[in-house]
């Protein structure tokens, strides 16, 4: 222990740097630390936090622990660094160069990658030698953040320029001399929303804004030009692989992109200005194949876009593996008439578009939704995933679907909004993997696992006559691994014993109002369960005869009142593998956790959306001697921590949602109980409200699907 003349040492030393730190910005690198005890940080930091904007202190250590025992913004993992990106790192901490930056003649490479930099300092245009990685530049109003200022540096890699509509004038932009910077490969133009006040002056500084050849990526973003500058289509963009136009609504015609010949991809969204889009999108070089190295090509918000004029696009698009058209509630046509490359093609949102789907020999993924009168006239054999979203009044497409599902190789197939068209069940179809049906096959009232003998994941959800999921007894199922069932209010029944899915991984059941239990001896039937999830099944009483399968590692129960109030017999205690529970929605308990329910080897436990839980038993936490996580939500009538505080064990602590009083008093240093957990690593008090927490939620939380 410290002597007073210590002490009184100690508190003056602290005092002096308090004052120091408030007045001079400061760098501090401790090296190679070692102490992983976050309360003497704590201290240590004390003096630091009224610290000048811009100061840093830099901690490096061998050890995990101590990475997460200091309070900080970020953390590195640097593996094996070599001394010059040592330095690169060093370099990111600072905010500010100095005026006389310039005089650091040997200096060869700045790297300013996500820094946002105060200003230019002057005479940096001297350093010929040096190349500059800045990843923005905010133009401003005044002179010292004008964009001629980037003509005197050597730019290299990545930049976006932010508010450029702060340019006035187009000369500024021609003065950042871009054209020059061989070394940019990637840039990025945006004017702010909603500023577009000059059309003409916008288009000029674009102009002017022409980039070096080299150039592989760019993005032009809310430019309030009516038309793109002429070097859209010449040879200065000859080298871009990648082109966004985003949000320039005033334009009213595309450049003649399909001149560019190694563009790979394209993304044009909500250009609002178009209407249509003809010949000039391909160009007018009759000797050039139009797109003739595009990949994906993706079209999307374009409020306006009518019509798709694609009869001199015969020999366009020979290498486009993706083609997306979502959200053009306009268009009515066209679509290309084939494009041979073509593996995935989705149609989201055109409810008046009339087309055929392009004929494609490769096609592998094909994705329908509110999708007007498109028509299918032939069954792509090597159809792999098939997504399709109705309501859909067109029978003969329908018919084709069914054909393409029966007569494919397909593996993959979700269907929603169909109430009215039937899955074929009547033959095998061994090539299934995964089916999601949503909201459709109205008549389903039994789903045999038997003609899917390849299945590995079924949804079924909101299927109004589903009763159950049938087997051959004596069968098993050696592939399924993941189980959801949802909102299906007749589903009453699984298979009975003498079956199982011995790969059955997850499996989660929420709001099946007439489920009375799970499969019986689910330990038999699944053996290798490792996560599961029960909502909203009311009628549920007990979990089966036999207990929860053995490996069973995250069980999330949430408003089962019946299944909840025998929460005793569920046996965790004998599930030696059980890492994450996940309770709530019950409105009847005062005291949670009872004593005996939790497994020794649990390591994160949620309760939330308890109303009436007025307690936490801290020796029931206790039980639980690798318990790490700890999550309380929405229980505004857990007023306080145990007296004994929290288990020692715990190591991260979250309080949110609609726990007033609790949140009160575990706030720092003034709450109540904030001596309590204030041993504890991480503590996260929200201060916003919180909706009702789903079963999603927490099992996002453990990270599952």
């Amino acid at each position: 222990m410290a002597s007073n003349d210590e002490a009184e040492d100690l508190d003056a030393l602290q005092n002096k740097l308090k004052d120091w730190s408030s007045k001079e910005k400061f760098l501090i690198v401790l090296d190679d630390v070692w102490c992983d005890d976050y309360a003497l940080w704590e201290a240590f930091l004390a003096p630091f936090i009224g610290g000048v904007v811009g100061s840093r202190i830099l901690v490096t250590s061998r050890n995990e622990k101590v990475a997460l025992a200091v309070p900080s913004d970020e953390i590195y993992h640097p593996n094996h660094l070599s001394d010059e990106d040592g330095w690169l790192l060093f370099t990111k901490l600072l905010v500010e160069l100095p005026v006389d930056f310039h005089n650091l003649n040997n200096l060869r490479l700045l790297d300013l990658q996500f820094i946002s930099l105060k200003k230019i300092p002057p005479n940096m245009g001297e350093m010929k030698n040096l190349q500059v990685r800045l990843t923005s530049f905010e133009v401003g109003k005044s002179n010292e953040f004008n964009i001629k200022q980037l003509g005197e540096l050597n730019l290299q890699g990545q930049l976006s320029i932010y508010k450029l509509q702060n340019v006035v004038h187009g000369m500024d932009a021609l003065q950042a001399n871009l054209k020059e910077k061989c070394n940019l490969e990637e840039l990025r133009f945006e004017w702010n929303e909603d500023t577009n006040d000059d059309s003409q002056n916008e288009r000029d500084v674009l102009e002017k804004l022409r980039p070096h050849q080299n150039l592989k990526k760019l993005s032009v973003e809310y430019y309030g030009g009516t038309r793109f500058p002429d070097w859209f289509a010449d040879n200065t963009l000859s080298n871009v692989v990648e082109l966004q136009l985003n949000s320039c609504k005033y334009c009213f015609v595309l450049p003649s992109l399909g001149l560019l010949p190694s563009l790979k991809s394209l993304f044009i969204r909500k250009v609002d200005g178009i209407v249509a889009i003809g010949a000039e999108f391909l160009g007018s070089d009759y000797s050039t194949v139009p797109f003739r190295s595009l990949e994906t090509l993706k079209l999307e918000g374009m409020v306006n876009w009518e019509k798709w004029d694609c009869t001199t696009a015969s020999r366009a698009f020979p290498c486009l593996k993706v083609l997306c058209i979502i959200d053009c509630p306009k268009l009515k046509e066209n679509l290309p008439e084939q494009l041979l490359s073509l593996d995935d093609l989705v149609i989201g949102d055109c409810p008046q578009l009339v087309a055929l789907v392009p004929r494609a020999s490769t096609i592998q993924r094909l994705t329908l939704k509110n999708y007007g009168n498109v028509r299918l006239e032939y069954i792509p054999s090597t159809l792999k995933e098939l997504r399709f979203h109705g309501p859909c009044k067109n029978v003969s497409l329908l018919q084709k679907i069914e054909q393409t599902i029966n007569n494919s190789c397909i593996e993959e197939v979700a269907i929603c909004d169909c109430p009215d068209w039937e899955f074929p069940l009547k033959q095998h179809h061994d090539s299934l993997r995964l089916i999601q049906i949503v909201r459709s096959c109205g008549s389903l009232g039994t789903f045999p696992l038997d003609q899917f003998p390849a299945l590995e994941g079924l949804h079924l959800s909101e299927c109004n006559n589903l009763e159950m999921i049938s087997i051959s007894e004596g069968r098993n199922h050696g592939n399924l691994e993941i189980l959801r069932i949802e909102k299906c209010p007749k589903f009453v029944s699984f298979p009975e014993e003498g079956y199982s899915a011995p790969r059955l991984n997850y499996c989660s059941f929420e709001d099946l109002e007439d489920l009375k239990s799970e499969p019986e001896h689910i330990n038999i039937f699944a053996p290798s369960l490792s996560r599961l999830s029960i909502r909203d099944c009311e009628q549920m009483e007990s979990l089966p005869e036999g207990g929860l399968p053995s490996k069973l590692m995250q069980l999330s129960i949430s408003k089962c009142p019946k299944l909840f109030a025998c929460r005793m017999q569920w046996g965790l205690h004998k599930c030696d593998f059980l890492r994450h529970l996940s309770i709530s929605g019950d409105d009847v308990v005062e005291s949670l956790p009872e004593p005996g329910l939790l497994p020794t080897s649990l390591t994160s436990l949620w309760i939330y959306n308890c109303s009436n839980l007025r307690m936490l038993d801290y020796k029931a936490l206790c039980q639980s001697p690798s318990l790490k996580d700890l999550t309380i939500v929405n229980c505004p009538r857990l007023q306080c921590l145990p007296k004994e505080g929290l288990p020692s064990s715990i190591y991260y602590l979250e309080i949110r949602g609609a726990c007033p009083t609790l949140k009160q008093r575990c706030q720092k240093p003034e709450g109540e109980d904030w001596e309590k957990i204030a041993h504890i690593p991480h503590v996260i008090i929200s201060c916003k409200p919180s909706g009702a927490i789903t079963n999603e939620d927490a099992f996002l939380f453990f990270g599952l699907p």
